[in-house]
């Protein structure tokens, strides 16, 4: 079985693979089909480096579109569009050394130059965006490998990667379903280590959602995958994991149980870190609001993510280790969400 930086003053200022083994419905909560390459993403790993812009998407001119918003002379402003489509642009994902972005458009994936310049599609890469409320899409989540040589995604319930060009398409997983009565298991949102081959994951089995940690050599042609790796506890709203710049952390979304409690509980997402091992699991930004779609800066210290506390979908920064007061950096009447942090080396 398988076991598995900024400057101080922009600190200070400044959105996986596969089955799990179930004889009996127990069984089934234990065990995991881990499936996953890297991302974004969304979604997407925090790569080292000075705490750059933040891209994210908005839906502020009418549909969805992809923005970045940038940290000048003491604020958080300057929005600028950079995607103009019909269809929607969303989650993107900064490579390592910030100068590129890949993302969603519709049922492809497409990538650009950090300044929205060069957008192009990339070849094979048709994932049919089965659309699932606030949890994202069965398909897209895209990021960059730590060296930018790859593009992970998923695509059919499975872990794929891809060249930036879109040459050798790859699937790294190839789940099974524990018992042959029951369905295969998803596996979405793979984010790669910033600094290891490592691959953070979330998996969806009968309802129940984990945040799995493997290395990416042990994903590669395992069928069946057990428990062992589930850095979370199992329940149905947990998802959205995020790597610190130094691969030690990870800042994940979760709701409902096991990370609420009691009769009063909120089933609204909110924003939890946990280490790598699994250990020193805590609550980083609770609220009765929506906080979701965490992502640490490359700084390591802070974190951007959304919130609905004013009334409407905003990003927001707080310190990584959940101290201090949240900074607004968006101010509309539209839903800002799924922020990733640009590192600039």
């Amino acid at each position: 079985m398988l076991h598995s930086l900024a400057t101080p003053l922009e600190e200070v200022l400044g959105m996986r693979k596969y089955a799990l083994p179930l004889a009996t419905m127990m069984a089934a909560l234990l065990a995991s089909v881990l499936a996953l390459a890297t991302t974004v993403n969304p979604a997407r790993a925090s790569f080292p480096g000075v705490n750059g812009k933040i891209a994210f998407l908005s839906d502020r001119d009418g549909d969805n579109e992809i923005y970045t918003i940038s940290f000048r002379d003491g604020i958080w402003g300057n929005a600028k569009r950079l995607t103009f489509n019909t269809k929607s642009d969303k989650t993107p994902s900064f490579s390592p050394n910030g100068k590129k972005i890949v993302w969603e458009r519709g049922d492809n994936l497409y990538k650009m130059d950090a300044d929205g310049s060069n957008q192009r599609r990339i070849p094979n890469t048709t994932h049919f965006n089965f659309e699932i409320g606030r949890y994202g899409s069965y398909g897209g989540n895209p990021a960059y490998s730590p060296g930018g040589k790859k593009i992970i995604f998923d695509k059919g319930k499975d872990i794929w990667t891809i060249n930036p060009d879109g040459t050798g398409r790859n699937r790294i997983t190839d789940a099974l379903a524990g018992d042959p009565s029951t369905a295969k298991p998803t596996f979405v949102h793979p984010v790669w280590s910033p600094g290891s081959n490592k691959i953070a994951f979330s998996w969806l089995y009968q309802g129940a959602r984990q945040i799995h940690v493997m290395t990416l050599s042990d994903l590669q042609g395992e069928k069946i995958l057990d428990a062992s790796s589930r850095i979370t506890p199992a329940g149905v709203g947990v998802y959205r994991p995020d790597w610190s710049p130094d691969g030690k952390k990870i800042v994940y979304e979760c709701s409902e149980a096991p990370c609420e409690s009691g009769t009063n509980r909120s089933r609204n997402p909110n924003i939890y870190k946990v280490n790598a091992d699994g250990s020193n699991n805590i609550p980083i930004v609770t609220s009765p609001d929506d906080e979701s779609y965490p992502v640490f800066s490359p700084g390591g210290r802070k974190i951007a993510f959304s919130s609905d506390r004013d009334g409407d979908e905003e990003l927001y920064i707080k310190n990584a280790d959940g101290s201090g007061t949240a900074l607004q950096v968006t101010h509309n009447r539209s839903r800002d969400v799924e922020p990733d942090w640009q590192p600039v080396r």
